[in-house]
């Protein structure tokens, strides 16, 4: 599917060139449906054109989680694998 997005000039100026805004554009919604839960880590990379472990740079560098394990749950498997 293609869309078309009207962008004002101001904006454009922001950006070194479409193709980056383009890319920009595609890893921000990326990065937003995956912290959202929408989407897989995998499905992710894949939207914003980046192999997995540069997604999960990005994610990193806008603080969002990529592993979702709470000090309870740590807790909890230590003291099973333990016991």
């Amino acid at each position: 599917m293609e869309l078309t997005l009207e962008v004002p000039d101001t904006l454009l100026g922001l950006f070194k060139n479409k193709g980056f805004m383009v890319n920009a554009f595609k890893l921000n919604n990326a990065l937003i449906l995956y912290k959202r839960g929408d989407i897989s880590i995998g499905r992710a990379a894949e939207l914003s054109n980046l192999d997995i472990y540069e997604f999960m740079h990005e994610c990193k560098k806008n603080d969002i989680p990529v592993i979702d394990y709470s000090k309870e749950e740590l807790v909890r498997d230590i003291n099973v694998a333990c016991s």
